[in-house]
């Protein structure tokens, strides 16, 4: 999926006129405003877009190539990261990435739900790159256990998953009137 076009979808379920006729085989509550029109995007869309941020982790994987050396073969495999300042910044530079192409996807729509929206896409791509051995994760002195790491990467995909879906479900009833 995309940042860009999780910002493009959020701003779509917010514009999206309560009255609206918009045409869909079925809709379900999560999907219909205040006025009962549909949605154009459905909860688990939004939920599933923000969760993968795609070109950040494309980008996090050009880094890694570029970034790190590895030593050893099969199960001996070391990957050291060879400049982990720049990696730092590199890093930090997809967060904010990240949350700038939900902005831009997101055009027009204002509030704490475009912002809420672009934390979780930015706080998705660290669960990755926790869950992930071997990353720009790696670069921080965080001094975590792979399983530490592990668990609380997954625990903060379900975290946001919840939330990208409250979101969505707000953004459908908080649609303008027609």
């Amino acid at each position: 999926m995309s940042a860009l076009v999780y910002g493009n979808l959020t701003r779509r379920r917010l514009d999206t006129p309560q009255g609206d006729e918009l045409v869909f085989a079925e809709a379900d509550e999560g999907t219909k405003n205040a006025s009962g029109a549909v949605s154009p995007v459905k909860p688990w869309i939004d939920a599933l877009t923000a969760l993968v941020p795609a070109e950040a982790l494309a980008i996090h994987g050009v880094a890694m190539s570029f970034g790190t050396t590895t030593t050893g073969s099969g199960g001996s495999a070391v990957t050291k990261i060879t400049y982990p300042d720049q990696m730092v910044a590199v890093y930090v530079a997809l967060l904010v990435l990240t949350m700038v192409l939900v902005f831009t996807g997101a055009k027009t729509a204002k509030g704490l739900t475009i912002w809420l929206s672009a934390f979780v896409a930015a706080a998705a791509f660290v669960a990755w790159t926790m869950i992930q051995p071997s990353t720009a994760f790696d670069a921080f002195p965080f001094n975590l256990t792979g399983f530490g790491r592990t668990m609380i990467a997954v625990f903060l995909a379900v975290a946001l998953g919840l939330i990208s879906a409250a979101l969505s479900r707000k953004a459908t009833k908080d649609a303008p009137t027609a």
